[in-house]
């Protein structure tokens, strides 16, 4: 596929992490935390990875080895072990992970595409090991507008609308087990809504983002 959209800028601007100021950053560690264990030896690989960032926190708090693929060079760094290379074919053995992630990438390319960028998160994974996806909540939320109007059309950005379902069939088609599920953040961190947000009728329409955590 053609990259329609040059991510060095995007990259460059990243903040690091820690320390975690959003709530959705809170709520991912919180449910990363609760649900994947420590062990020793643990190895991971980040499909998107950016400047890194995230293999950071996870080398820190899991006292892992971090492996991260970007098509962009821009934010790479020495403390991780960082390649540039195509989610749609990683070049890794099969079950070579015990946990595989992505944290908004699969969102910006269309549905078959989607399946095939999972598919090879599932490839490169250990048996009993987990997968971790986290996405922009643009399915019936408030979000959706924001995104498609600030970034798409503003900015020249391409984010799809991924329903549940969707990601849900694709787990159960490659045989995961959907551990965690999950809306997190809040429409562009408003505090007052903080309050509405874990009331059934509005989680869906006030979360910025879909987490799920799923064990091969």
């Amino acid at each position: 596929m053609k990259e329609k959209f040059d991510w060095s800028e995007y990259i460059s601007n990243l903040q690091e992490l820690p320390p975690l100021t959003q709530y959705s950053e809170k709520e991912l560690v919180h449910a990363i935390k609760t649900t994947i264990p420590k062990k020793p030896g643990l190895t991971i690989l980040e499909v998107g990875c950016a400047n890194g960032r995230w293999l950071r926190w996870f080398a820190k708090e899991y006292d892992c080895d971090g492996y991260g693929i970007d098509l962009s060079t821009k934010g790479f760094a020495r403390d991780i072990n960082p390649i540039r290379g195509d989610a749609f074919n990683l070049p890794y053995k099969d079950d070579s992970f015990d946990v595989v992630y992505s944290f908004g990438v699969i969102e910006h390319f269309q549905k078959q595409y989607r399946r095939k960028i999972l598919e090879e998160h599932v490839r490169v994974l250990f048996d009993g090991g987990f997968l971790i996806c986290a996405l922009p909540n643009l399915y019936f939320s408030l979000e959706f507008f924001w995104v498609k109007y600030f970034y798409d059309y503003k900015q020249g950005y391409q984010h799809f609308v991924v329903k549940p379902t969707e990601l849900k069939q694709v787990f159960d088609e490659f045989g995961l087990d959907v551990k965690h599920f999950s809306y997190i953040g809040v429409f562009r961190e408003l505090s007052f809504l903080k309050k509405v947000k874990h009331i059934a009728p509005f989680n869906r329409v006030l979360s910025g983002e879909m987490l799920y955590i799923c064990r091969k």
